[in-house]
């Protein structure tokens, strides 16, 4: 079970890496396409989100090192 259990710690890891590389992603598309507006808009959405992906790896990579010291 420990087995599973770290391997879920990692996909989650990964799940938020990635989260955070396509919210970035979809910021730059929609500041090419409209206008300055709706750009401030966006960026105010996407930096929310990128900080709450960064809260969660944060937490995430702090229980996989209390883990791994752990053991």
């Amino acid at each position: 079970m420990k087995i599973l259990n770290k391997i879920s710690d990692y996909v989650w890891t990964g799940f938020n890496i990635n989260f955070i590389v396509l919210v970035v992603k979809i910021r730059f598309a929609i500041t090419k396409i409209y206008s300055w507006k709706v750009s401030i808009f966006t960026d105010l959405i996407c930096f929310i989100l990128i900080g709450i992906a960064f809260r969660l790896l944060v937490k995430q990579l702090i229980k996989i090192t209390y883990e791994v010291g752990r053991e």
